[in-house]
């Protein structure tokens, strides 16, 4: 018998232990990996405006974030529903110099305190193409709840008209209380110009679509859905015709025709027959053009083409399982990946991280809820994440590392809010208000502004995102609340 030599024997050794390495990776491998980047830049507190000689102080408010006055400086709205509203002009400057100038306030005093279910969205946007911004939205009247165009500088009403919807009644929270408001282009111009109008009590609701004259184009009245459609009026192009799609139990046309249901095809009634995510994007690039990701409870998650075909879906496995986030969150891999809280299939609730083709790629212990922002400044390095809740956080969802602002809040604050009842909180917004492409944190109190930046030299340079019209309708309409929402952004394929 011929025998090998030791080089032969070592040489099919070294051949054998690549190919086990090659089954291990790409068969037996759970996980993905990636590599540890540069960590969190430590936020720094770079403007703290005062606002303690305002009176009342704001219960429970929220704040919407544009320019009120023309400037191309960002400023802040800050309200309590419909009960008082303060529009600020900030002077974009920090340290001691920064201030904000009230420019008008609305007060409705007969509707009582808003419970921390009534959730009001306006939008600061320029929706007549006037090259003025607006303030849109819903407004208590001595008739009951009317929606309103408000110039943006000065608060004069341009525009109105009444819903069906009551004043708040009670202090008492409802199962739900949802008056949103946001900016869409139903009719294809070249700026959107057509606002939304979504409403929810106790878990009922319509959808609204009209134009900027208040004309209505569709509404969904006319339908036998007994609940909600959404908790949040999703609205994007994605035929590509110019033309806005609304995303909701169905998928709705720029003219309100129902093309395809996107909640699971058993589900014909039932409060939970709606939307709770929905995100638009090249998620998958192994698949061609779009994909619609959506999810709602009692399903993990469903992903679409555009015309309707079902790619994949997860679940039953939980009541309440739903996507927190699409985002570039793995930097090996194509395509965004997807924060979905679950059990994982594990029989037990975690927040777990799925590929762009639906391979789960990891378990995360706690996530909070939020959406993708650039806080760090380098593209390369993946998506940060923020939430809004307990004074705004921001963490990389893959190494679990985070910076809560609740402790800087606590460090520098004039005086603490009280949040000792249940119904208070505050809550974090992010936008660029530099103008630097990174983007800050704002908290807002009963009395004060404070805003903190990564002050950190930037590896990379880029126009200010603000330059982006898909940027800033994206931030006119985000709602930072107990159910926080921004629509999918990809910050790696800006300029």
């Amino acid at each position: 018998m011929r025998r090998f030599s030791r080089r032969v024997y070592i040489a099919v050794g070294s051949l054998l232990v690549v190919v086990c390495l090659v089954i291990l990776v790409y068969v037996v491998k759970p996980f993905a990996v990636k590599p540890l980047g540069n960590k969190l830049p430590t936020p720094t507190l770079v403007a703290h405006i005062d606002l303690r000689s305002y009176s009342p102080q704001f219960f429970r408010h929220n704040v919407q974030i544009g320019d009120l006055n023309n400037d191309n400086i960002t400023d802040f709205l800050v309200y309590s529903n419909s009960k008082l509203m303060r529009a600020f002009a900030y002077n974009g400057r920090n340290g001691t110099l920064a201030n904000a100038t009230l420019l008008w306030e609305y007060s409705f005093p007969g509707i009582p305190d808003p419970p921390k279910k009534y959730h009001y969205k306006y939008t600061i946007w320029d929706i007549d193409n006037d090259s003025k911004n607006e303030v849109i939205g819903p407004f208590a009247s001595s008739s009951g709840i009317e929606l309103r165009i408000l110039d943006g500088a000065t608060g004069v009403v341009e525009r109105s008209i009444q819903t069906t919807y009551p004043n708040p009644t009670s202090s008492d929270d409802v199962d739900e209380w949802r008056l949103y408001v946001t900016v869409a282009n139903f009719r294809g111009l070249p700026e959107p110009q057509d606002l939304v109008f979504l409403t929810e009590r106790d878990s009922k609701g319509e959808i609204y679509a009209y134009d900027n004259q208040f004309n209505l184009l569709w509404d969904t009245t006319g339908n036998t859905h007994q609940y909600i459609y959404a908790h949040f009026p999703w609205t994007y192009d994605i035929d590509g015709d110019g033309k806005d799609e609304l995303i909701g139990t169905w998928v709705f046309d720029d003219n309100g025709t129902r093309l395809w249901k996107a909640t699971h095809f058993t589900i014909v009634t039932g409060w939970y027959n709606h939307l709770d995510r929905a995100f638009v994007g090249d998620i998958d690039p192994s698949h061609e053009g779009l994909e619609v990701l959506v999810s709602h409870e009692y399903y993990r998650y469903r992903m679409f083409d555009v015309n309707g075909t079902l790619l994949r879906e997860e679940g039953p496995h939980g009541a309440d399982s739903k996507i927190v986030g699409v985002g570039q969150i793995n930097t090996t891999a194509e395509g965004f990946e997807s924060i979905v809280y679950d059990d994982c299939g594990v029989n037990e609730d975690l927040w777990c991280i799925y590929g762009a083709n639906g391979t789960l790629l990891k378990t995360v212990s706690e996530i909070r809820d939020g959406y993708t922002v650039d806080w760090d400044g380098n593209r390369t390095n993946g998506d940060e994440f923020f939430s809004p809740k307990s004074f705004g956080d921001i963490y990389d969802p893959w190494t679990a590392e985070s910076i809560d602002f609740g402790d800087f809040y606590n460090r520098d604050r004039y005086t603490p809010a009280d949040t000792s009842n249940d119904r208070q909180r505050i809550f974090a917004h992010v936008s660029d208000v530099w103008g630097d492409h990174r983007e800050e944190v704002i908290i807002v109190d009963e009395d004060e502004i404070l805003i903190y930046s990564n002050i950190e030299p930037s590896p990379e340079t880029h126009p200010s995102p603000w330059t982006i019209p898909e940027y800033r309708l994206r931030v006119a309409n985000t709602e930072d609340d107990t159910h926080p929402e921004r629509a999918f952004f990809n910050w790696q394929d800006q300029p």
